[in-house]
């Protein structure tokens, strides 16, 4: 049977067990988020240089193709044409 000389040496111990656990996960949490925060960085810059790309290669696109003019398709509505005549 654990005597409670030994529970008030080990509560300590505990604590202090406790805590090294706590700082461990903590510093293995910030490098692990610092190495993210580096990554997600890498890929915004890659993000943005791709979206230049893009945006030169469509200028270039634009100036190699004539401008024409668009054009809708008209759909007819029955009785709201003004150009017939109605009949008398």
């Amino acid at each position: 049977m654990i005597s409670s000389a030994q529970i008030l040496i080990n509560a300590p111990m505990l604590i202090l067990a406790f805590a090294g656990a706590c700082w461990l996960g903590y510093m293995i949490r910030r490098k692990s988020i610092k190495k993210l925060q580096k990554r997600v960085i890498e890929l915004e810059d890659e993000m943005l240089f791709n979206h230049k790309q893009l945006l030169k290669l469509e200028a270039e696109l634009a100036r190699k193709q004539p401008f024409t003019a668009m054009s809708a398709t008209v759909i007819p509505i029955p009785g709201a044409n003004s150009n017939q005549k109605k009949a008398n």
